[in-house]
């Protein structure tokens, strides 16, 4: 007799958790000031739109209550591959949130706290490889994020405070070998940052400071030798700077101001004759010595 009790309560619970759950076509959807109803209906509708293609396949799947999103919602493409999926409370994205390619891959992932993403979002590329991860923290970026060659290899790492990015960045060929470190302070390089050849070798090292080159930089040959030499103030180009052949020989010196010839101009030949001397001033030629 027991059993029989409740199995007649569970019978009436599934009943009275029906009762008011409607299926209704999206056609019948009507907006006002951001509130869903159905038309002709005064109060905000509860229950599930269903939206469909023209040839009957499903376009979208879309529960509600009190005229907001409430629960899950499906949308698919005319294949019938799902398209989007994600679940809501109150009208706003409520945990994972997934988006995917019309082939049935998944390309994004992303978990949300009222609207805003919160935590790791992650992107693949059409064939299921990872393509980047991202932190994010109430819709802002924080915390490392890591981009992906299509063959899997790491493309670029970097950090981000705020959605700014901050601290140590490196760059990767696709072969895997370093392409580039750096630093960065509120979004601008500031320090050392070096570049290298796809083989490995040092390409570059140049010196920032808020975002401007500052400083001693220098360029490199694949062999190893110096090619230039060049110093910087604020992004501009001061001082004696220095340009090498391959085989370590002094090719040219030259004096700037502000970016402009201001001094002495030199040129050398491979066997370290002056070929070219004169003296500038403000960019023009004011005596040619040779």
């Amino acid at each position: 007799m027991k059993k029989i009790i409740i199995i007649f309560s569970l019978f009436i619970l599934m009943i009275s958790c029906n009762i008011g759950k409607r299926d209704v076509d999206a056609s019948k959807k009507d907006m006002r000031d951001g509130i869903v109803y159905i038309i002709n209906e005064k109060k905000p509708f509860t229950g599930k739109l269903t939206d469909k293609y023209e040839d009957g396949k499903i376009r979208s799947e879309e529960n509600f209550k009190d005229g907001k999103y409430e629960g899950i919602v499906k949308e698919y493409f005319p294949n019938g591959q799902i398209a989007f999926e994600g679940t809501f409370k109150d009208g706003q994205l409520n945990g994972e949130a997934k988006i995917y390619f019309e082939n049935g891959q998944l390309e994004n992932e992303s978990s949300y706290i009222n609207d805003k993403i919160d935590g790791v979002s992650k992107i693949y590329y059409l064939d299921g490889q990872l393509r980047s991860l991202v932190n994010f923290k109430e819709d802002k970026r924080n915390g490392p994020i890591e981009y992906y060659y299509p063959n899997g290899q790491l493309q670029y790492l970097e950090n981000y405070i705020d959605d700014v990015l901050q601290g140590e960045g490196k760059v990767y060929y696709e072969n895997g070998n370093l392409k580039e470190e750096n630093n960065y302070l509120d979004g601008e390089y500031n320090g050392l940052v070096k570049a290298y050849y796809e083989s490995g070798k040092l390409e570059s090292e140049y010196n920032y400071k808020n975002g401007k080159a500052h400083g001693e930089s220098k360029i490199y040959y694949e062999n190893g030798q110096v090619k230039n030499i060049v110093n910087f103030i604020e992004d501009k180009i001061n001082g004696v700077s220095k340009i090498y052949y391959d085989n370590g020989q002094l090719e040219g010196e030259y004096t700037f101001v502000d970016n402009q010839f201001d001094g002495l101009f030199r040129k050398y030949s491979r066997d370290g004759k002056i070929t070219n001397e004169a003296i500038f001033k403000n960019g023009k030629v004011e005596k040619i010595i040779k």
